[in-house]
């Protein structure tokens, strides 16, 4: 990999990851109106969709320049619900680990296949789905260790911070797959 090229991905990655923090801070500040799973995982979601597009532009741009980054932005949005909806669907099935992992993968898997339904890839979507869902699920079991720990230690800090880890680790993961995937991207000819 190019190393001009590998900075792109991982500038995207660092955006997306302040992304996640911004979206996680929603569940670890406990802002009131948004109490409740029907309305906190909705609004960490509109985050991630309002923020994450934008964020993935330098992985997009490397190979493609701005030629279509406005087809991009619009394909990323129903993407990213397609990841969140499966995730949230298998996770409420599940309440555990059990339910994550199918619906990180499902999820991750149907971004994926919209993504190289609309865009021309340089790498297979078996590929694309296996490195993003490593990215993925490595980052989750670490953000689940550190959350684990954090939280159990006294202090009005350890929740909110328990939290805004789970949110760096996520946006770590997350963030580094869909630069991933982003970076594959090649607009279709005519």
């Amino acid at each position: 990999m190019e190393h001009s090229n590998s900075l792109s991905i991982w500038k995207s990655a660092g955006l997306f990851c302040l992304v996640s923090l911004t979206a996680f801070s929603l569940w670890a500040f406990q802002i009131e109106f948004l109490q409740g799973a029907s309305l906190l995982y909705p609004a960490i979601a509109l985050v991630f969709i309002l923020g994450g597009a934008p964020s993935m532009l330098p992985a997009y741009r490397k190979n493609n320049g701005s030629r279509g980054q406005i087809k991009y932005l619009l394909i990323f949005w129903p993407a990213f619900i397609v990841f969140a909806a499966g995730w949230w669907i298998f996770w409420e099935m599940f309440l555990n680990h059990t339910g994550e992992i199918f619906g990180s993968f499902l999820g991750l898997s149907g971004m994926v296949l919209i993504f190289t339904c609309c865009f021309r890839t340089t790498r297979s979507r078996a590929s694309l789905v296996a490195t993003s869902f490593a990215w993925y699920t490595i980052n989750y079991y670490l953000a689940d260790f550190c959350y684990n720990e954090l939280k159990s230690i006294n202090g009005t800090w350890a929740i909110p911070a328990s939290r805004l880890i789970w949110g760096l680790f996520f946006g770590i993961g997350m963030g580094t797959a869909l630069a991933f995937i982003t970076d594959s991207l090649r607009q279709k000819t005519a």
